[in-house]
């Protein structure tokens, strides 16, 4: 289930706590649904409620006649869902199978960023530089949509603070 518009029973944050605050933007839906289905909770999706709620800007792409939607995020979008599907996988459900399929997930959409993205060098940039925070396991607000320039771990966020590869 997706965060936005969701119901979740007093008893399940009781027992399993909040959302993620350092996850805050990507993947901590995702997150939440496996913390809760480890304690025995089921998700229920109701499939007839809507809600208008817009995940970017998205377009239909056609690949070899394969044809999908593809959704063009910005870099510190992308930055975020590597990083934390990353962390997740190395460091709270790690198991070499959710390594593996992670990597295959996160090296099949650098491709689809190269071949659709309108941001493509630095939505890449991005990724790698969150597959690495991830693997290092650090999270909170590393960039600002306003400036994206990634800032340093643990410190207060300024956005005068830069990594090399920002002038790629």
């Amino acid at each position: 289930m997706i965060a936005s518009g969701c119901l979740i029973r007093r008893d399940v944050i009781e027992k399993i706590g909040l959302p993620r605050s350092d996850f805050f933007i990507d993947i901590v839906d995702f997150e939440y649904c496996l913390r809760a289905r480890s304690h025995g909770y089921k998700i229920a999706v109701v499939t007839a409620a809507e809600l208008g709620h817009e995940i970017g800007n998205g377009r239909k792409v056609d690949l070899l006649g394969y044809k999908r939607l593809w959704t063009n995020q910005p870099p510190f979008r992308e930055y975020y869902i590597s990083r934390n599907l990353t962390y997740l996988a190395w460091w709270l459900q790690p198991s070499g199978a959710a390594k593996r399929s992670i990597a295959r997930y996160l090296a099949i959409h650098a491709a689809q960023v190269l071949l659709f993205s309108t941001n493509k060098l630095q939505c890449l940039v991005r990724m790698i530089q969150g597959f690495q925070d991830g693997l290092r396991g650090r999270l909170g607000i590393r960039l600002r949509p306003a400036t994206d320039s990634l800032q340093r771990h643990g410190g207060t966020l300024s956005p005068a603070e830069h990594v090399g590869a920002e002038k790629a």
